[in-house]
């Protein structure tokens, strides 16, 4: 009985040590796999915050009407995630509403409205006690005046598969839509650059010169601690191991 609690305790001791280590070790190795990781990844994704293990990359898709790929996102849109593409972000939009209705709000870019009655002569309205100035909206096909409730910045994107669907709304309430994707090229950019050949060498030369001296230097201190004796040799020694440690 004894010995199978002897054999069992050993046995969860062990287990403990090998945790314990494993788990330094692994704390000890995340740097060098991180640095590994991050050999591949693209310069955008190298100083994202906060940084991930994994490269990754936004995934793009061709749309008709545009040249060149467009970034896919997932944006909720009528209470449901979809995926759509963003064509252009920073995009000034207003919100609009009859001064007689002002909760009838519509969305419009600042571009798309004009000032009632000319911007020399902008005709305004009270509102709740406040001047208020008015602007031609196109709502269904009629002009009607509104005044400015609040104004953001957007992005614009559509549905790839019906590129007439637009929608506006915050980029950075989007999600992008990523795929794990290595870049090995990044190591035949390096190996292509400019004066690799002279750092490398430059690297080894002083690498073996270095070596060298280090190794001289040793082996003739080392001999002069362990066979001749001179005074203050061992607190000398002592002051040597210091440097080194």
């Amino acid at each position: 009985m004894k010995l199978k609690s002897y054999r069992f305790t050993t046995l969860l001791r062990n287990l403990a040590v090998y945790a314990v280590l494993t788990f330094f070790a692994f704390f000890m190795l995340f740097p060098f796999l991180y640095m590994l990781s991050t050999s591949f990844k693209v310069p955008a994704d190298t100083f994202r915050y906060p940084p991930r293990m994994l490269p990754r990359d936004q995934v793009t898709v061709s749309v008709n009407g545009y040249d060149q790929p467009l970034p896919l996102y997932h944006v909720i849109h009528n209470g449901s995630e979809r995926e759509f593409v963003l064509t252009q972000s920073n995009i000034k939009i207003g919100t609009y509403a009859p001064a007689e209705n002002p909760s009838a709000t519509v969305e419009r870019r600042l571009t798309e409205v004009k000032p009632t009655g000319g911007a020399m002569d902008q005709k305004t309205v009270t509102v709740a006690g406040k001047e208020q100035k008015l602007y031609d909206v196109e709502v269904d096909g009629q002009i009607i005046p509104m005044i400015l409730v609040s104004q953001t910045t957007v992005g614009e994107f559509i549905d790839p598969k019906n590129p007439s669907s637009k929608i506006y709304q915050n980029v950075r309430l989007s999600t992008p839509v990523e795929d794990l994707t290595w870049h090995p090229e990044n190591y035949s950019a390096v190996v292509e650059l400019q004066g690799l050949d002279r750092a490398l060498a430059n690297t080894a030369l002083v690498t073996i010169l270095v070596v060298i001296g280090q190794l001289a230097t040793s082996v003739i201190g080392g001999y002069a601690f362990a066979r001749l004796k001179f005074p203050g040799r061992d607190n000398l020694f002592v002051i040597y191991l210091g440097t080194i440690m």
